[in-house]
């Protein structure tokens, strides 16, 4: 079971602090055993550890906490030693979790962890507006430039590995990723959805062909999830997503 740290004293704690612990400890058992909800996790905080140890420092690996503020956390990540961070670093640092997230699961993160980073960048800058955004904007750049490094995932993985370990106890959440989110075709692949299904599927061109996958599993043009075919939208941005989804959707409408 993971533990979860309280850093509220006991005095001060509410009348109703050990219902809201009881219920907080349930939902991370619960993420224990979902190997998505435990992905998603690792792979933000791995993000975040990615890029303290890119620029020059170490880190201490948090697991789910209680802060003194009553904010129910479900990791955390946190230097080690006086590296010192320039601004645009400290803000690609911070927005690493949830750029990561998006780009590898090909959806966003939790819009209550990217707005918690968002403003750990504001607090870590304290600085104007101005430079606020300057800075957002030069880490971001950072980020996306580093993706379309060949060292990007070998660092990512470590660092999610590492995550893992010192926190679940466990190693499975990169290969269930390699699988998953077809990692091996990280810059080919396509993220795509259907209007009438809930679920995040990829498309991969081959050659003259498209191949649609969801869970790991490759789906046919002719086949149909609860009765509905398998037309998709692109959510990866890009002229080179809406070709394929074009291509693939011809497929779909010709094999039904």
């Amino acid at each position: 079971m993971v533990q979860i740290e309280i850093d509220i004293p006991e005095e001060k704690r509410p009348a109703d602090f050990n219902k809201t612990l009881a219920r907080f400890q349930r939902h991370m058992d619960g993420v224990q055993r979902d190997i998505r909800d435990k992905a998603r996790i690792c792979i933000h905080e791995g993000g975040h550890a990615m890029y303290f140890r890119r620029y020059g420092g170490d880190v201490q690996f948090h697991g789910p906490s209680i802060r003194h503020d009553g904010q129910r956390v479900l990791g955390a990540v946190s230097p080690k030693g006086e590296v010192q961070f320039g601004p645009f670093e400290k803000a690609a640092i911070s927005m690493a979790g949830p750029i990561v997230v998006h780009h590898i699961t090909g959806t966003p993160d939790n819009p209550e962890t990217v707005n918690n980073d968002l403003a750990n960048i504001d607090r870590k800058l304290n600085t104007t507006p101005e430079h606020l955004e300057l800075s957002k904007n030069m880490g971001e750049f950072a980020l996306m430039y580093d993706m379309q490094q060949p060292d990007f995932l070998p660092q990512l993985e470590a660092s999610v590995r590492d995550y893992e370990r010192a926190i679940y106890g466990t190693d499975e959440v990169w290969d269930f990723a390699v699988k998953d989110f077809h990692l091996n075709l990280f810059r080919e692949r396509v993220a795509v959805g259907n209007n009438s299904l809930g679920y995040l599927m990829w498309l991969i061109s081959d050659g003259e062909r498209v191949r649609l996958f969801l869970h790991g599993e490759e789906r046919s043009p002719a086949e149909k999830i609860h009765g509905v075919a398998l037309e998709v939208y692109p959510i990866t941005p890009g002229e080179r997503a809406a070709d394929a989804v074009r291509r693939w959707n011809e497929m779909v409408r010709t094999a039904v």
